[in-house]
């Protein structure tokens, strides 16, 4: 697809006085320009800029799961291990404070992680700035502009600043708030589990050879770890959760930080991909196009410091932010306005043909291939009558994305449903009701 023209005819200087040109700069392919002064006019009340109490954000299945895991591997490993190094050493006192402060740092990080959340963007947001909004998406459902890098959740229901996705296990977003907790979380908790596996993988194999030891070894010489039954089979699941946590949360661990390293978020690293690939096809195609910069990576050595140096507090506003020399706060959400209109010229329109109630399970009723291949995501698989009309965006096998036209843009209903529930209507009608639906 051709690239819609998406270039300023005047940039905004980033401080706010006009144009912008740093001749001093130009040699230096990474020369930052500083973030603006403009008001990022974010409201700053408690509810509009958390939304929920700690016992509101917990109380998911998602939390339930992570605490448990975090206290009852924390607890079986902690009661081994003044069997397996008693803390009337010096080693074993240390030792035992290593593992008390995974705990303590991996339930500090989560709660916090929980809690604050990514920040969210005001409601009806319009920035502090003329002649820029045609440069910047709308929200419909927040009824405002989103700013430079935030996204809007639909599990939140809010447009979050610097979004890096939802993460069930906080039932909360990552952005631009809680980025470092969320990482010092995953962190502590691959180093815990990973610590805990030593502890209640040598405390098995003594307390199972404690026999042994009692007839041959010289006393005093081997830890004294008793096992009963009922301890062996709590230490065995111990041990098997705990590393598997420390598998899958290592893998997240270092999604994030090589994330970190480049200064993308989830979501950017997915726009700057679709970004090089339609320019790929362009050139293939005999026609240039002009690469794509991302404004935000200034550097491992400032991509890191920008969210880990703090201890978990942020750098800026969430909203204006430094970016690299020959681009300006809007060059993504330019890119991303071209992606949008790419997809929907793409979209196709489809007719409903037979009911589907929506819901994980009940998509067991349309047949095991369905059922077993769903999207995996969080995405609601949404109900559908006969008769309706629905813009598809995108599909799998199986299942088709979309949302219901016909009604106000705020009220349109978005997700998944069984692809074979839907028929594809001609292109000419097609195109008629998509120009009315938009």
């Amino acid at each position: 697809l051709p690239l819609p023209s998406m270039v300023l005819t005047k940039r905004v200087n980033p401080n706010g006085g006009g144009d912008h040109e740093d001749e001093s700069s130009k040699e230096d392919a990474l020369a930052i320009i500083p973030a603006p002064s403009w008001d990022p006019k974010l409201v700053k009340d408690w509810k509009s800029d958390v939304g929920k109490t700690l016992f509101r954000r917990i109380f998911h299945w998602g939390p339930f799961i992570a605490l448990f895991l975090i206290f009852y591997i924390g607890f079986v490993a902690a009661t081994l291990a003044l069997s397996w190094w008693p803390i009337n050493t010096i080693g074993g006192a240390i030792h035992f404070s290593i593992f008390l402060f995974w705990n303590y740092s991996t339930l500090n990080n989560f709660l916090k992680a929980a809690f604050i959340g990514g920040g969210y963007l005001t409601k009806e947001w319009i920035p502090d700035v003329d002649d820029v909004n045609h440069h910047l998406q709308y929200c419909v459902q927040c009824k405002g502009f989103k700013a430079p890098r935030s996204h809007h959740c639909s599990k939140c229901q809010r447009c979050v600043l610097k979004m890096d996705h939802h993460c069930p296990w906080i039932n909360n977003c990552v952005g631009h708030r809680n980025h470092a907790h969320f990482v010092f979380f995953l962190a502590s908790a691959s180093s815990g589990c990973f610590h805990a596996c030593i502890i209640i993988g040598a405390s098995i194999y003594h307390g199972l050879n404690l026999v042994w030891y009692t007839r041959f070894a010289e006393k005093d010489s081997y830890p004294v770890v008793h096992l009963t039954i009922g301890w062996f089979l709590v230490s065995v699941l111990a041990v098997a959760l705990a590393a598997g946590v420390a598998i899958a949360v290592g893998i997240l661990l270092i999604i994030q930080l090589k994330g970190i390293y480049k200064g993308k978020t989830a979501l950017e690293d997915y726009i700057v991909s679709k970004a090089d690939h339609s320019r790929e096809e362009l050139s293939e195609e005999g026609e240039e196009a002009t690469p794509f910069i991302f404004p935000y990576d200034m550097g491992w050595r400032m991509n890191c410091c920008e969210i880990l140096s703090g201890m978990g507090s942020t750098r800026g506003n969430g909203v204006w932010w430094p970016v690299r020399k020959g681009t300006d706060q809007f060059t993504l959400s330019e890119e991303q306005l071209r992606q949008k209109a790419a997809k929907r010229e793409r979209a196709r329109l489809v007719m409903i043909n037979e009911d589907f109630e929506g819901g994980w399970w009940r998509a067991a009723r349309v047949g095991p291939r369905a059922f077993f291949c769903q999207p995996i995501s969080e995405e609601e698989r949404v109900r559908v009558q006969t008769g309706e009309r629905w813009l598809v965006t995108r599909g799998m096998k199986h299942w088709l994305y979309g949302r219901r036209v016909g009604e106000e843009a705020e009220q349109q209903p978005k997700g998944w449903f069984p692809r074979r529930y839907g028929v594809l209507i001609n292109d000419s009608e097609d195109e008629t009701s998509t120009s009315k639906s938009e």
